[in-house]
């Protein structure tokens, strides 16, 4: 899409579902912390229940910089896709509802990549809700990243290397204060170029739920772009708001299909045996569990 000089600098996608009380306070937030940089905003509901969204809708009602759309079905990041034909901005800045931006976040972001055109996107530096960092910076997904995410892989990294592997794959040594290149960031704060997103834009639709965002930044990273967190743009961030209401059985089942896909997509040789690595995981667990079952029985 060209853009115009009448155009948003930013634009901005913010996927809901079953938090309205939260994306009211996302967009609060725009409206009082975003105002030295020109945006607009394009807000996908994925079929949330009662009517806390359409009430959250009609308190913004007839702001221009607002397109709202309402799915009847929840289709997960794919309401990306359906809002990044809408979007105009010379930058894409993905947006979690659960995310309340600090003062002058997006127009430093917006600044940060004007001025290196080495960074192809930019991350905030998230914040908990009381303050402290949450550092979510990991390494390229491989398979020993996978296995740690397994209940046998954390076992063995704690009892093996007290933790430390999952430390390094996982950034929870990264200084958050100093700007500092990352492999992949969570994009619930992301502002990205158009031209370092490739012809794909910000979605790759074989991941509607899990590795979208290890998608786009190895999408970005390969196109010799790089990826930086920036510590004066801090954002407030309710980790997991939309993701923790769904079960543990589901986020497992999509987690893994989703890793599937992915390395179906940059590392197919490797699919077999990332396979084999979560039947054997699966197993143990399954073992374990029956185990202390037995145990509580005698």
């Amino acid at each position: 899409m060209n853009t115009s000089l009448s155009d948003p600098i930013v634009s901005i996608i913010i996927v809901n579902w079953n938090v309205a009380d939260l994306l009211d306070r996302c967009l609060a937030s725009l409206f009082g912390n975003a105002t030295d940089v020109s945006w607009e905003a394009v807000i996908v509901d994925n079929n949330s229940s009662g009517t806390s969204f359409q009430e959250v809708r009609n308190k913004y009602v007839g702001d221009s910089r607002l397109i709202w759309i309402a799915n009847n079905e929840n289709i997960g990041n794919l309401a990306v896709s359906q809002a990044w034909p809408l979007c105009r901005g010379r930058y894409l800045l993905e947006l979690g509802p659960d995310v309340s931006i600090l003062p002058s976040a997006v127009s430093r972001m917006t600044e940060f990549l004007d001025g290196h055109p080495e960074a192809g996107a930019v991350t905030a530096r998230l914040l908990n809700p009381d303050g402290t960092p949450q550092n979510y910076y990991f390494k390229p997904w491989n398979l020993a990243m996978c296995f740690l995410t397994t209940g046998l892989g954390k076992t063995i990294d704690q009892k093996m290397f007290g933790g430390r592997k999952a430390d390094k794959y996982f950034g929870r040594h990264v200084d958050s204060r100093k700007i500092t290149e990352v492999d992949q960031p969570a994009t619930v704060c992301f502002l990205a170029k158009r031209e370092a997103m490739g012809p794909e834009g910000p979605l790759d639709e074989r991941f509607p739920f899990y590795f979208e965002d290890a998608d786009i930044c190895k999408r970005i990273r390969g196109r010799g772009f790089k990826i930086f967190l920036l510590p004066s743009a801090e954002v407030i961030h309710n980790q997991g708001a939309s993701y923790n209401q769904r079960d543990g059985a589901w986020r497992d089942r999509e987690f893994r299909r989703g890793a599937v896909l992915y390395f179906r997509k940059y590392y197919p040789g490797k699919v077999v045996f990332l396979k084999i690595l979560f039947l054997i995981a699966s197993s143990a667990k399954f073992i374990s569990t029956s185990f202390s079952l037995a145990r509580k029985a005698q």
